[in-house]
């Protein structure tokens, strides 16, 4: 019996280090395959991010060493008001271990690229040990292969994917295991374990400062406990170690972190969020990871098919129904997957695995009928032979999941494009101070690494009156507008926003009619060309109805034209250039711009939208058409046109059509 034990476990071991090792080895292919083909992916020598907020981290890890007041401000974010409200985010397990790393193989991109690729399988282990040691090793298997390959999980891992993602799936369930495994355990070991769970729970906080977890793991922890028939005093004694290992402070703030998450955060919070009585816009109305989605979309996300999706769900209420209370310290992980279907796809890598398991034990549970029904004379090695077809099953449907229904086909691109990172790049050389970039929120993180430049708002600073303002100094189409703007909270700053009962509509006025110069010489105004396909949040930013607390606001829209200087197609229907006609719709005019600026230009002298096409060395590059709104926009004259008012504005770096950037006098 001891040494058929033994197998077990070496077989089990070795069947686990097998799927972390193909786990971690298509990643690493994923990586090679950039290096072989990809060259569009590298910067230099430097491999390109598939996150915005990789550059954040990347950042801290670069300065973690020369660090020595944990008070420090982050002089990069949040201008002008960091030295009051941004600190430098040092105390982050992550940006230990890309500091650490980086100094083995010498490079930051590649330390965190290197990290994702090891630590983004490691939820593997624990989820693999939790159902198997419910009896269920086929389950184990359809469940870790199919979610470290599922689209909703691969697309946060993925190779450049540099965030804290890769480990948000093991902590999570190597808290759930060991609150299992603690009352099988007898005595000291009991107490070992309990110990551990306190120091993976630290560790999580390190990694994840996310508090609210540990209060719903501890009443999960104690209600298993109690389920389990657990001596009181044993309980007490576990608790106490769980909550004295995981640091006390965490579940002081943990209460205020779960009231937050459900009343004040982006992924529970409608159209508008509420600043001292002020209800401003949303950001997470145009953050795709945020925006609630339909079940179909969720499940597609979740499994790679709907269908698959709803059979997972069925077997998962079935294995529910089979591990009964041994679900319970699961249930944290469960209820963030489930939230997915009211707050969008951000939560669905937290529902894979139980949709897998699900889909797992539907085969064990038809294995299992079929030996007991079908093959009666061996009724007396159920198990036995339920885990054998189970298993066989299982690896030739992982195989065709995998293949049909998995994320292994997805793409990334560079999160920031490789033209606007050699852009940013120039413009470091090129600025020996340290400017302050006003433009979109998306690439500040970015800006603050690649150029060392600060920024008004970024990925972490982003919606309410920054956003707002932001927003409205590009929607407006009135230069002077958009400098007092600019000068108004360059003197005054965004944090008296915060306080107070104000009137917004004040504000708006005060800040549009500003006179007084800005403090700062070097705030830089940067436009570029991913920002045409934002300008819908840019307006609705901008257009923003305070009481109403909605938005009408306009966009361009995007074409697929074909030019050779006489000819103009676009959406594979002719335009008529002499007249204006385009298909069913009268244009008003057409541009044709390039380099050097209008290239061609044609006024119909009739009201309609306008098309404007953008060449760079002869091809289109971009193309869109767009209503008057639009085109009267500070954003569309300063990007398309490169205008702008010499007595208020100078132009100081114009590498059209990636990029322009105009420094506020």
């Amino acid at each position: 019996m001891l040494k058929n034990r033994k197998f077990i476990r070496v077989a089990i071991f070795l069947l686990i280090l097998l799927i972390v090792g193909i786990s971690s080895g298509f990643r690493y292919y994923q990586l090679y395959d950039w290096k072989v083909n990809h060259p569009s992916y590298f910067v230099g020598n430097t491999v390109s991010l598939t996150t915005l907020d990789g550059y954040y981290w990347l950042r801290l890890a670069k300065t973690y060493d020369n660090l020595t007041d944990k008070n420090t401000p982050d002089t990069y974010r949040g201008y002008p008001d960091y030295p009051y409200t941004y600190k430098l985010e040092m105390n982050n397990l992550l940006v230990y271990l890309i500091n650490k790393t980086s100094k083995l193989i010498g490079n930051y991109y590649y330390a965190g690229v290197y990290l994702v690729i090891i630590l983004s399988s490691l939820f593997i282990i624990p989820l693999f040990l939790y159902l198997s040691s419910c009896g269920f090793t086929s389950p184990a298997i359809v469940a870790t292969l199919l979610t470290t390959f599922s689209y909703s999980y691969l697309y946060r891992t993925f190779v450049g994917r540099v965030d804290t993602d890769c480990l948000n799936l093991f902590f999570p369930f190597m808290m759930s295991y060991l609150i299992y495994l603690i009352p099988r355990l007898e005595g000291y070991r009991r107490y070992i374990a309990s110990i551990a769970l306190g120091i993976t729970a630290y560790l999580f906080m390190w990694w994840y400062p996310y508090p609210g977890f540990l209060i719903v793991y501890l009443g999960v922890f104690v209600l298993y406990l109690i389920i389990k028939k657990v001596k009181f005093w044993a309980i007490l004694t576990s608790s106490v170690l769980f909550i004295l290992f995981a640091n006390p402070k965490y579940f002081i703030t943990g209460i205020d972190n779960i009231i937050y998450f459900i009343f004040g955060s982006k992924y529970f919070a409608g159209e508008a969020i509420n600043v001292n009585k002020i209800a401003w816009p949303n950001i997470a109305e145009f953050i795709s990871e945020t925006q609630k989605q339909g079940w179909q979309t969720i499940l597609l996300y979740a499994a790679g098919n709907k269908y698959l999706g709803l059979a997972g769900l069925i077997g998962l209420a079935l294995f529910i129904l089979r591990l009964r209370f041994d679900i319970l310290p699961l249930l944290p992980i469960l209820l963030l997957g489930l939230i997915s279907f009211k707050s969008g796809n951000r939560f669905t890598m937290y529902l894979s695995p139980f949709i897998f398991a699900g889909l797992g034990f539907l085969i064990y549970f038809s294995s299992e009928y079929f030996v007991y029904n079908g093959l009666k004379v061996f009724k007396k090695y159920v198990k036995m032979f339920t885990e054998t077809i189970s298993t066989i099953i299982s690896i030739i449907f992982v195989a065709i999941a995998i293949y049909f229904f998995s994320g292994i086909h997805y793409k990334p691109t560079p999160s920031v494009p490789l033209n606007i990172q050699q852009t940013m790049i120039d413009m470091r050389n090129r600025f020996g101070a340290a400017p302050v970039v006003w433009t979109w929120w998306d690439f500040g993180y970015a800006y603050q690494d690649l150029t060392n430049f600060s920024t008004v708002h970024d990925g972490g600073i982003h919606g309410k009156e920054r956003t707002y303002f932001v927003g409205l100094s590009l929607s407006l189409p009135d230069q002077m507008k958009m400098r007092n703007i600019i000068s108004y909270f360059d003197n005054k700053g965004f944090r008296m926003l915060e306080k107070g009962d104000l009137d917004p509509k004040k504000i708006v006025l005060e800040a549009t009619n500003f006179t007084l110069p800005v403090k700062n010489r070097d705030i830089l105004v940067v436009v570029s060309y991913d920002m045409v396909h934002k300008y819908d949040g840019i307006d609705f930013f901008a257009k923003w109805d305070f009481d109403k607390k909605k938005s009408d606001y306009d966009d361009y829209e995007k074409l697929s034209c074909n030019y050779d200087s006489s000819t103009l197609r676009c959406n594979d229907v002719d335009v008529d250039l002499t007249q204006g006609g385009w298909g069913d719709e009268q244009l008003s005019k057409v541009y044709i711009i390039d380099e050097s600026g209008i290239l061609k230009y044609y006024d119909f002298n009739v009201d309609g939208r306008i098309i404007q096409i953008v060449l760079k060395n002869n091809q289109v590059f971009i193309s869109y058409i767009l209503d008057d709104s639009v085109f009267q926009s500070n954003f569309n004259q300063l990007y398309f046109f490169g205008k702008y008012d010499a007595k208020i504005f100078e132009k100081v770096y114009d590498n059209f059509p990636i990029m322009r950037v105009f420094r506020v006098k």
